[in-house]
């Protein structure tokens, strides 16, 4: 990674040097056009509108449009006068937590390197930050102009968040969206068992514990599971039955490390949701005193699962569920209690399905949930990870079911 800005972080009378990297990389394919007759490279010239004449680039000048067809031209003299003063400081100006910002105004992070001199007052504010969940929102000359910014502490690393300015936004105002809908009381209650179920529910979300669990997420080749979603849930036994209860959520960093704070002794289910949306969902218990810390390798994905739903029933079925046990585990010291492994995928108009690649699983089923309610629970059909035939009862029988190895 290239320096792209050498400066420091201030607030007060402390200066901590550093330097800016880049933290994103363009991973789209790029193209160049070509002249379709003999596939020759082609290049832009700059042609006057009045007459399509070329025009030299020492010939431009720059020009703000004030009504159609006049223009103010403004000269290097005019930008200097109104230029920002050149700092290389990245003033803080206040330290909030994270969930008082709108996720609407973060724009693009970069990374904040260490300069010689500046490790201890570089990990001492890290450390602060990390201890009180704060970010700090800070203004900077970035590239000839000032932006507001936000540094985080993301793994071990302070990143530097470029936002954008309240006048930058689109008013919501503008977006249009349904008035108040009627809703019954069983369609209320669903949408909250769903929140419950997947999201965090701040009112539950103190737990009056002082216990710890930290994740570090690996792919089956060792490389940190970045950007995966990660629910723990604490398990309550009501009637007899298991319930997941006080549910926190969050998304693993760089190093594929989540953290979950004030958790209470006993019985979770720790759940991953990778970016492809297969969800591991691993049962452990969570110790008093020392925090739970392990590293949770998933399987190889090296299965592909496809298929075809019998004519009679692509009508009825949107969507399939695969779901498996996967074999008992080791994570870290801890060994797994229950270690499942889900996947949804659509059924195409055709019948055809295929889901995207699955670990080994010792036992499989696969349900369908029907179209006309979506919500309802799947309806079982029972298959194996090898070419075998789908069975059950008012199921969506599949014509073929077929495993790649």
């Amino acid at each position: 990674m290239g320096t792209i800005w050498k400066g420091a972080i201030s607030f007060g009378l402390v200066n901590i040097p550093v330097r800016v990297e880049s933290a994103t990389r363009d991973t789209g394919p790029r193209f160049k056009m070509l002249d379709g007759k003999d596939n020759t490279p082609i290049k832009t010239l700059r042609i006057r509108q009045s007459d399509e004449q070329p025009v030299e680039y020492k010939d431009l000048v720059k020009g703000y449009e004030y009504e159609p067809g006049h223009y103010v031209i403004l000269d290097d003299e005019d930008f200097q006068q109104v230029a920002l003063a050149v700092t290389r400081t990245i003033d803080i100006m206040d330290f909030v937590d994270e969930s008082q910002i709108d996720s609407r105004y973060f724009e693009k992070p970069y990374y904040l390197a260490v300069q010689p001199g500046g490790e201890k007052a570089y990990a001492l504010l890290r450390k602060a930050m990390r201890d009180t969940s704060k970010v700090a929102v800070a203004k900077v000359v970035f590239r000839n102009r000032e932006h507001l910014a936000a540094v985080k502490v993301v793994g071990d690393a302070l990143v530097l968040d470029l936002m954008r300015f309240h006048d930058e936004l689109i008013p919501l105002e503008a977006v249009q969206t349904p008035k108040e809908e009627k809703l019954s009381e069983k369609e209320v209650e669903m949408a909250h068992q769903l929140k419950a179920a997947g999201e965090e529910v701040a009112l539950t979300a103190r737990t009056g514990g002082d216990a710890r669990v930290v994740a570090t997420v690996e792919r089956a080749d060792g490389s940190p599971l970045t950007g995966a979603r990660v629910v723990l849930s604490h398990i309550d036994s009501e009637r007899g039955k298991p319930r997941p209860v006080r549910v926190r959520s969050g998304a693993t960093d760089l190093e594929g490390r989540v953290a979950f704070r004030d958790l209470r002794a006993g019985p979770a289910i720790l759940q991953v949701i990778t970016p492809e949306g297969c969800g591991y969902h691993l049962r452990f218990s969570i110790d008093e005193g020392d925090p739970v810390v392990f590293t949770y390798a998933l399987p190889d994905p090296k299965h592909r699962i496809s298929g075809e739903v019998s004519a009679e029933a692509r009508g009825r079925y949107r969507m399939l569920r695969l779901e498996g046990e996967l074999p008992r585990v080791v994570a870290g010291r801890r060994k797994s209690e229950g270690h499942v492994f889900a996947v949804e995928t659509p059924v195409a108009e055709d019948g055809s399905f295929r889901f995207p690649p699955v670990p080994s699983l010792g036992k499989a089923e696969i349900g369908g949930r029907p179209a006309r309610n979506p919500n309802a629970d799947p309806v079982e059909v029972v298959t194996r990870p090898a070419p075998a035939e789908a069975v059950g009862r008012d199921a969506p029988a599949a014509s073929s079911i077929s495993v790649d190895r």
